[in-house]
């Protein structure tokens, strides 16, 4: 909930000292000039209140859905495995380096992820089942 309001009502001001103020820094005596506070500010806060930032975090993350959908609709359509094979077999190998490219990011996302803990914990193993598949599909295209 905390989330939410912070999203629609903080300022960065506000936004900065709450972070200031929070569990991550604080134990550790961490202040505004050190290189811990300087990182999560500029990579975890600024793109919240920045709008160029987060108009190109929701452009890849949308371009990349885009690439992942069309990839596996041309992957199902059967005609395609049937009469062009090449384009099947290079169709898959892209989506598996996309997709495995993408897991760091996801996983990032479903680690930060706080509306629910039971979606939290029932999407955790969703990375690791990516790379595991992406692997097994490439070590299967490579056999044949």
């Amino acid at each position: 909930v905390k989330s939410a309001v912070v999203y629609f009502t903080f300022d960065w001001a506000a936004a900065e000292k709450d972070f200031l103020d929070g569990p991550v820094l604080t134990p550790w005596g961490i202040g505004e000039g050190h290189a811990v506070y300087k990182f999560w500010v500029d990579n975890v806060l600024a793109p919240y209140f920045d709008p160029a930032k987060k108009q190109a975090i929701i452009r890849t993350h949308m371009m990349l859905g885009v690439v992942i959908s069309v990839g596996l609709l041309i992957q199902f359509m059967k005609l395609i495995r049937m009469k062009a094979m090449s384009v099947h077999r290079w169709t898959g190998r892209a989506l598996i380096l996309v997709a495995v490219g993408a897991s760091p990011g996801f996983f990032s996302l479903i680690l930060n992820f706080r509306a629910s803990k039971i979606v939290q914990y029932a999407e955790f193993p969703i990375p690791f089942m990516i790379v595991y598949f992406g692997l097994n599909g490439w070590r299967q295209v490579r056999n044949k």
